[in-house]
């Protein structure tokens, strides 16, 4: 009977730290955060899943929970208004880097769903390759794609001029590639909003650096920044240039995308 018990023991001990494991993964007993969820993308495919790339039937089921669960998807725009009301489920999508795949493959998603996202562009890089990523370079929507995209559909705002990360930049360097953004896409006729996000999520974090960073950003007249962070914003938003993104990854469960989605975040093992 001794060896019953210790078994038993040794079951219930195993399924406790199962349980609780399955909980920190996944905040199981954290209440759902109110506020409004920025979700950042990169790459849609019909072929491969990785960090950044998403299969295209994997983004087309979590549109489906979108629209199953009443989210409702404002625009990039919308928050730039003064007084915005928010909805009850607000959403906000962005895709980062401007990928040809964006224009074959999702924009047919946006319209079958009736959602809409914003794109932010590493401008020098518009009609080449995402030579930033030297083992797989992809292909880059181009001035004309760009131009022939619906305003209603998809925004444009910022990810850069030469997709490097801020954090590593002089202030001058950040006034240079700021301000080659948006001569470029002026000269190209095209729209764009004043909202940047910060490539890698990076910008100085020390407070003098960062103010006269920010200061930087709105003698160039941006009006908001990206960063990443994985949580759920609170409103109304407080610090404009410090927003924060929900990395979706190509390779996140389903269960681990709506954990995201309505937490922030996934805590993940070492």
């Amino acid at each position: 009977m001794t060896g019953i018990f210790t078994m038993i023991y040794f079951l219930v001990s195993v399924f406790i730290l199962f349980l609780i494991s399955i909980q920190i993964r996944f905040n199981l007993f954290a209440p759902f955060i109110k506020g409004l969820p920025i979700l950042m993308y990169h790459k849609v495919s019909e072929h491969y899943e990785s960090n950044t790339s998403t299969l295209v039937e994997t983004l087309e089921k979590q549109f489906q929970y979108f629209v199953a669960q009443k989210y409702q998807c404002i625009r990039l725009s919308e928050i730039l208004e003064p007084g915005f009301i928010y909805p009850r489920k607000p959403l906000l999508l962005t895709f980062d880097d401007g990928y040809l795949n964006n224009y074959e493959l999702l924009i047919p998603l946006l319209i079958k769903y009736k959602l809409r996202v914003a794109i932010m562009l590493p401008v020098a890089y518009i009609g080449k390759t995402s030579e930033w990523e030297p083992e797989t370079p992809l292909q880059l929507m181009d001035f004309q794609h760009i131009k022939k995209i619906d305003n209603q559909v998809i925004e444009f705002g910022l990810h850069s001029f030469a997709h490097r990360n801020y954090k590593s930049m002089t202030i001058d360097e950040v006034g240079i590639d700021i301000a080659d953004c948006i001569k470029t896409l002026k000269s190209h006729s095209i729209n764009f909003l004043p909202v940047l996000a910060y490539p890698f999520g990076g910008y100085p974090r020390e407070s003098q650096s960062k103010l006269i960073f920010f200061n930087i950003l709105r003698s160039n007249g941006i009006k908001i920044g990206l960063r990443i962070g994985n949580k759920i914003n609170k409103l109304p938003l407080k610090e404009p240039f410090e927003i924060k993104r929900i990395d979706i990854r190509g390779t996140d469960s389903y269960w681990a995308f709506k954990t995201k989605l309505r937490k922030g975040r996934v805590k993940m093992f070492s």
